[in-house]
């Protein structure tokens, strides 16, 4: 399988890098403050990781390969306590210099090999001229390419494993390897592992039937016409992040629950939409990144008060989170955030939320606090509120310009179908986008 990694942040398969997609400590649980003046001190005391000025992206392909490997080396170290028990580990890497043309294998313990034609040859690789290309290989997977499913077939990785392009160019796209905070590097190692963790991972876990599956992901609805449920979303995602960087202060926690309570009353269809995506995405979101943490950068975030230290100012960011807009994009950030607040008060979270399908990150948050009464919800402000609105004004504009584009090549396709029962499949779904447009446009 092949994907290239295009502009979005809402499918299982964040898919062309240029175009644009772990364990804090444990803290008091019985402490529940409201930001008392001693309180607030010490909060402004507590020093915040800088992510940008720890930043050291290399700009040749030569010299990002030791990096790499020893960031494959440090994650298959640390995977468990990332995640228990993980499926996504000792997978080895092929990166192609898409300029060159010349591969190397990185194994699961840092060792760098050359891996030429004939390697590529005899296990099925499917290589491409494209930095930021991802997929398998292997002598058990044929050439399948892209496969819309975002599944190996049963297939294991015995012998094979992953494939990733890149060149000096894309090194040196600041704009995109920066659009994250957690980002210390081109992201091939956390891409590939987000990526894993939907197929690999996550396929272990209690889950809604394939069919179900199947028809949640081929819709991938935002709903940005519920503009009143994506204002309740935005708002959640501004006040779980404001929990996480003042990490003492409970009460900030109960007031996100107060707001995803009201999100839940009010637009209870929205809701039931979001779920799914809240628990496959948040939690892919949340291991994407607490194993960006504990490997880009290794020479300032060594223990676990320095990882909870970095989670602490990854809620003070104001670029990368918190400005997703749509039922889907907002998973994102939903589950990542209420990811690392349940490290904090309920350890025991990711055993829960892989046993129950009917779970997400925000959801066993809101049960770990529900005997705790919560404050009455209050509206977001006036000036967030219109700021948010600008967003979705700009978000439909992007997907209109978008879905026309699609529209105006199906209908060119459709010209040279001969076959009848495809030509009728695709009318429909001609048919089926011009009411999306339509509905945009309004």
């Amino acid at each position: 399988m092949i994907k290239n990694r295009a502009k979005f942040f809402t499918t299982i398969g964040i898919l062309i890098l240029s175009a644009v997609l772990a364990g804090c400590s444990k803290g008091d649980t019985n402490k529940s403050s409201t930001a008392a003046p001693e309180q607030s001190k010490t909060e402004e005391k507590t020093p915040s990781f800088n992510f940008i000025a720890n930043k050291n992206q290399p700009e040749t392909v030569n010299d990002f390969l030791p990096i790499f490997a020893q960031q494959l080396k440090k994650y298959n170290q640390v995977a468990e306590k990332i995640w228990p028990n993980s499926a996504v580990t000792q997978i080895p890497v092929v990166l192609e210099d898409t300029d060159s043309k010349k591969m190397w294998k990185i194994t699961p313990d840092g060792q760098i090999s050359d891996f030429s034609d004939k390697d590529a040859e005899d296990m099925n690789v499917n290589r491409s001229e494209y930095p930021g290309t991802w997929g398998y290989y292997g002598k058990q997977f044929g050439k399948f390419g892209v496969d819309a499913n975002y599944s190996v077939h049963g297939k294991e990785l015995k012998g094979g494993g992953m494939y990733f392009s890149l060149n000096n160019a894309a090194l040196k796209d600041k704009k995109t390897w920066n659009r994250y905070p957690h980002l210390g590097t081109y992201d091939a190692l956390v891409f590939v592992l987000h990526e894993n963790f939907h197929i690999f991972e996550q396929e272990r876990w209690d889950k809604l039937p394939e069919e179900e599956i199947a028809k949640i992901g081929s819709k991938k609805d935002q709903h940005l016409d519920n503009v009143e449920a994506r204002v309740l979303r935005y708002q959640l995602i501004q006040e779980l992040m404001k929990a996480v960087a003042q990490p003492n202060d409970q009460a900030l926690v109960l007031k996100a629950l107060s707001t995803y309570k009201e999100y839940e009353a009010k637009h209870k269809a929205d809701f039931d939409a979001a779920q799914y995506w809240d628990r496959v995405e948040g939690s892919a979101q949340y291991m994407e990144v607490m194993a960006a943490l504990q490997t880009y950068f290794p020479d300032q975030l060594k223990t676990d008060d320095d990882i909870a230290q970095a989670v602490q100012a990854l809620g003070k960011q104001t670029k990368g989170y918190g400005k997703s807009t749509g039922n889907v994009e907002e998973a994102y950030d939903v589950g990542a955030f209420a990811g690392f607040l349940l490290d904090r008060y309920d350890t025991s979270w990711k055993t829960k939320l892989m046993k129950d399908k009917n779970t997400t990150p925000i959801s066993l948050l809101a049960q770990h606090f529900q005997k705790e009464k919560l404050p009455d919800y209050k509206p977001l402000s006036e000036d967030d509120r219109n700021k948010l609105l600008e967003q979705i004004s700009s978000k439909k504009k992007e997907l209109i310009t978008y879905q026309k584009e699609s529209l105006e090549q199906m209908k060119k396709d459709l010209q040279s179908i001969e076959d009848p029962q495809q030509k009728a499949e695709l009318e429909k779904e001609i048919k089926a986008l011009e009411e999306k447009i339509a509905a945009l446009e309004k």
